[in-house]
């Protein structure tokens, strides 16, 4: 047996069928399935009951709620198969995932494979879909050579094929709670010789679904926890050096989405409980990288170019601390056009004219208005110690994307490895 899919379920009888239909209508039919009912209350078991009959491929397994974490760890000890794929009840895959994916195995030469998902939303008795593709090569992939890759994989068990032995010989269990695939998924990149990427969306994956774990604002803080017990696992095996750039990589990136979500899809949410699930996050990447308190912490001037003023307000934890005077900054957050010489309006003060530019060793910049504003983050100072420190933001890389809040997480991101 090449590939055990292992799907856990709860309470989903109205999605159960169609991804179990996906399944069966598989191009290549050389696989298990091993399908946990974890306590469902509703008519799920019995669904999965009769497909068990009806195809001798699919073993279920009745237990009391366990949450999904312990679940997949009874598939994984249950898998016969060489390698191991998770599929949400919820979702379905393509007709050719099977036959793809195991083709990226190379005959188990690699150790995980990948590939892109089909976002799908559904509104009004439609199905809106949207692909979202890993940002590699398609093909063997470069492992030595790719950087942030833990973040290009992704952090999902979905959409991936693991040899079963990572889990076993690296002593992987998966945590019993929410978002229990941040605390694994990289690790177990780490511990991979080689990978695979299909460059195809093989996996359907239901974003909106009512209930679902995504939409539960209530589940967030497993994402820190979940970060929390990934650091530990390399630490534990003396590797977390070795990663480390990677990991704050991917505690950024995590930081920024948990941040988003609050300001987006939890908006609502009581004010308190988002400041602390946003004090917890920034706790937890500063527990790991204490360098991150130069950036979380920092008092931030910023000039009046809106875009450059959303991106801190990312970056901070509140509001005190951007400052209206560079005098009470740790940090200014300039255009880069000040110290190219060009022509723009990109004056603090949003004077229009010609500027003859910024010149560092001069510490000086031509305003038309030689306003107070301009000037005072390029004043002399008696003491160079004093100085505020100053991030330079090239605005120009981001004209061809028109979507303003992936412009200002992106520079958020760019001050983000400037200052740290």
């Amino acid at each position: 047996m090449k590939l055990s899919i292992i799907i856990s379920v709860y309470n989903m009888e109205d999605y159960i069928e169609q991804c179990l239909a996906s399944v069966a209508g598989q191009s290549c039919q050389d696989f298990e399935v091993i399908l946990i009912n974890d306590g469902s209350t509703d008519d799920t078991l019995s669904r999965c009951r009769d497909w068990e009959r009806s195809d001798s491929r699919i073993r279920v397994v009745d237990q009391p709620n366990m949450g999904l974490g312990n679940s997949r760890n009874k598939g994984i000890e249950m898998a016969s198969g060489e390698y191991v794929a998770f599929l949400d009840a919820d979702d379905r895959i393509e007709k050719n995932f099977v036959k793809e994916m195991l083709s990226g195995t190379r005959e188990g030469q690699n150790d995980i494979v990948i590939c892109d998902m089909r976002y799908v939303e559904k509104a009004d008795g439609k199905e809106i879909h949207k692909i979202s593709a890993v940002r590699l090569l398609g093909g063997e992939v470069c492992i030595g050579m790719e950087k942030f890759l833990f973040c290009k994989c992704r952090t999902f068990l979905c959409a991936k094929l693991f040899k079963r032995s990572l889990f076993t010989e690296n002593n992987v269990k998966l945590p019993p709670h929410a978002y229990e695939d941040i605390s694994a998924v990289p690790y177990l990149i780490s511990k991979a010789k080689s990978i695979y990427y299909v460059q195809e969306a093989m996996y359907c994956y239901l974003r909106n679904r009512e209930g679902s774990i995504i939409n539960d604002a209530s589940k967030l803080p497993f994402i820190i926890r979940s970060l929390r017990e990934l650091a530990e696992r390399f630490k534990k095996d003396g590797s977390f050096e070795t990663y480390r750039d990677e990991l704050r990589s991917l505690f950024w990136s995590q930081v920024c989405h948990l941040w988003n979500l609050t300001r987006d899809r939890f908006s609502d949410l009581d004010r308190a409980k988002l400041q602390r699930i946003k004090a917890d996050s920034v706790s937890c990447f500063c527990q790991f990288f204490p360098e991150g308190e130069r950036l979380f912490f920092n008092k931030y001037y910023v000039c009046s170019i809106q875009m450059l003023a959303d991106a801190v307000k990312h970056i901070v934890v509140t509001k005190e601390q951007i400052v209206d005077h560079d005098s009470q900054a740790d940090c200014m957050i300039l255009p880069a056009d000040c110290i190219r010489g060009a022509s723009c309006n990109l004056y603090p003060c949003g004077a229009a004219g010609s500027n003859e530019g910024i010149y560092p060793e001069k510490s000086h910049m031509v305003c038309p208005l030689n306003c107070e504003l301009c000037m005072a983050g390029y004043r002399e100072k008696e003491d160079a110690a004093e100085k505020p420190k100053i991030v330079y933001i090239d605005l120009s890389i981001y004209n061809d994307i028109d979507n303003k809040e992936t412009i200002s997480w992106n520079i958020a991101d760019e001050i983000l490895d400037k200052l740290v």
